[in-house]
């Protein structure tokens, strides 16, 4: 799953970075957010006890990335949201094996 989930959030990361207040709700940008938020909940549900740690950071980047897609949804995105779930995902990315 490290290496499905990698792929996602790699996705996921370059989509937040290309992220301003001002886009516009897209398909593409709302599936690449989803499909990294499916590969954290799955990687959350099997992992194992000594992966708690990153447990963490996953939750905190899925709960960043499920904002910013409520956010573009509402069009109420803010420079702020898209920082903390580009941070959030690095920070997931940091913590997975390469």
């Amino acid at each position: 799953m490290t290496s499905d989930e990698r792929k996602a959030l790699e996705r996921a990361r370059a989509t937040l970075a290309a992220l301003t207040p001002a886009t516009a709700r897209d398909d593409a940008i709302a599936f690449d957010l989803r499909y990294a938020s499916q590969h954290l909940a799955g990687a959350q549900a099997k992992s194992v006890s000594r992966e708690a740690a990153l447990n963490v950071l996953r939750a905190a980047a899925l709960n960043a990335l499920s904002a910013v897609a409520v956010s573009l949804d509402r069009r109420t995105l803010t420079r702020d949201r898209i920082d903390i779930a580009r941070l959030a995902v690095a920070a997931v990315l940091d913590q997975l094996p390469a």
